[in-house]
């Protein structure tokens, strides 16, 4: 299914790119806190902004949404979603659930080095209006895919 938000389809025209026979569609990873900074929910998929919504309502504090990224799929951000919640286990910095003992800074710190680590581009917002170089990736994933280099999500 083909995520509302960021919709390849008008970025791209009618030419929706698929990896694994499924459509593809931006999804994010993103950063939640309080505007002091902490302490920080990572989180993965959707529509970030509907996210801090729906967090909101089980808080006390006013909840911002500090940082956030694209992946080309749901299935990538959530392997740099879960990589980023191992990281952030082995510093033992997790409170509950998803979120950590750390501020925005060091959250975006971990995203990026989670995504390195995974082989997985990310896209800032600017970079998601550049379609030549999202295009780019999307090729690249697609030739893996169909040589069979790609299986549940991970380059093989």
């Amino acid at each position: 299914m083909v995520a509302k938000y960021g919709s390849f389809k008008r970025r791209f025209g009618d030419s929706v790119p698929t990896l694994g026979g499924r459509p593809v569609d931006f999804s994010s990873v993103y950063a939640i806190g309080p505007k002091e900074g902490m302490p920080i929910k990572i989180g993965y998929g959707g529509d970030p902004k509907n996210r801090v919504s729906n967090c909101q309502a089980g808080n006390w504090v006013e909840l911002f949404l500090h940082y956030n990224v694209w992946t080309v799929d749901n299935k990538l951000s959530r392997r740099v979603g879960k990589a980023c919640h191992d990281v952030l286990d082995k510093a033992k910095k997790r409170l509950r659930g998803e979120w950590f003992n750390i501020n925005p800074e060091w959250a975006k710190k971990v995203i990026w080095f989670a995504a390195q680590e995974e082989g997985i581009p990310l896209y800032t917002n600017k970079d998601i209006n550049d379609t030549s170089m999202v295009k780019g990736d999307l090729m690249m994933l697609q030739m893996l895919d169909e040589a069979g280099l790609i299986a549940g999500g991970k380059i093989m």
